[in-house]
């Protein structure tokens, strides 16, 4: 008698367990199903080369605009980011050699994209025209306190991100002949 209880009680035990392990592994099923999305948006991004980059939204030079990063990347074969400041003394030294790249390349499938680490709209502005840059300019007006500097993590500008039609990284921190011999091959030029 003793033994059929016991035996009883263990058939009992492991049909419990057997129906609580299905049901967490059906809510677990589900739960992934329903949030494969926010999984991906909740993954950790780190900018480096070889890795796919992380879209953002910034205002735009020309307001109310905005400056989405996929629009540009989807629709060149290469896509400059580059993040600069009218403050930032070697920005400025490095501007010149931009706006060749863009004069030489533009047409075989470059974009420049800036974003600026400004605080004043009329510096950035000032700085643009002044230096003849003609590419899409985008800032948040918040200096360092910006996505580029939260999301790709730029600790110092300049500092650029050479960006594929595919979406990858291809270099990051790239200037003057070295930058423009990288967009050079990569365009197959």
């Amino acid at each position: 008698m003793k033994v059929t209880r016991n035996l009883a009680c263990l058939i009992a035990a492991s049909t419990l367990l057997c129906s609580c392990a299905n049901k967490n592994s059906k809510s677990q099923e589900s739960a992934e199903e329903t949030n494969v999305e926010s999984v991906e948006e909740n993954q950790t991004f780190v900018a480096e080369e070889g890795a796919q980059y992380l879209d953002i939204t910034v205002p735009s030079l020309k307001a109310p605009e905005t400056i989405k990063l996929s629009q540009f990347v989807e629709n060149n074969k290469l896509t400059l980011v580059d993040c600069w400041a009218s403050w930032c003394g070697p920005c400025m030294a490095e501007m010149p050699n931009l706006v060749n790249i863009y004069a030489n390349y533009h047409e075989a499938g470059l974009e420049i994209v800036g974003i600026s680490f400004d605080k004043e709209r009329e510096d950035w502005q000032n700085a643009v025209d002044r230096l003849n840059m003609t590419w899409p300019q985008g800032s948040e007006l918040n200096g360092w306190e910006n996505q580029m500097m939260e999301k790709y993590g730029v600790q110092s500008i300049p500092c650029t991100f050479l960006i594929d039609q595919q979406g990858t990284i291809l270099a990051i921190g790239l200037r003057g002949e070295e930058l423009e011999a990288k967009i050079k091959e990569t365009l197959g030029l």
